[in-house]
């Protein structure tokens, strides 16, 4: 993900999916396929101005064969919360670690404040290809629930 100075066209900033050697996440790479690998954005983010935070769905790791990447590939299958002035990434959470099946979580994540414990809270909301609804508190990342929406076959819950 890049952002481009409207006036001038040049490059402000850039967020890699998938980290570069030596970046956070990239001891979860394993083989040589972080060079090569790809983490796909598919959709657009949602941008909470109260926040000043820019929400991104992150597709699977490629190659799609998990043997030739062992680890948890970080930044795949993850909502991140991106700063849009500088590109700092607020925080991430990753949904399916070394997504072996495609369950990428790329869906535009949702912004919304709702009851949480009886207080109001702001929340992203995804439903991804996992099977799973998740809801992560829009300041932090923090799990706050993650429920099945139908007939989920490789897992019973997420802890």
């Amino acid at each position: 993900m890049a952002a481009y100075d409207q006036a001038t066209g040049r490059e402000v900033w850039r967020f890699h999916t998938v980290p570069k050697p030596g970046e956070p996440g990239s001891e979860t790479w394993g083989g040589k396929d972080i060079l090569r690998g790809g983490a796909p954005t598919w959709f657009t983010g949602s941008y909470d101005p109260e926040l000043d935070l820019v929400f991104w769905g992150i597709g699977n790791p490629s190659p799609w064969n998990p043997r030739t990447r062992p680890g948890d590939n970080l930044w795949t299958n993850s909502i991140v919360a991106i700063r849009p002035k500088t590109g700092e990434r607020a925080w991430i959470f990753q949904t399916s670690p070394a997504d072996p099946f495609d369950y990428d979580g790329v869906h535009t994540p949702m912004v919304a404040t709702i009851p949480v414990g009886g207080q109001p809270r702001k929340v992203v909301i995804q439903a991804n290809r996992g099977g799973f609804l998740y809801v992560l508190d829009a300041k932090d990342g923090k799990l706050l629930a993650a429920n099945a929406f139908g007939k989920v076959n490789w897992g019973d819950g997420i802890d």
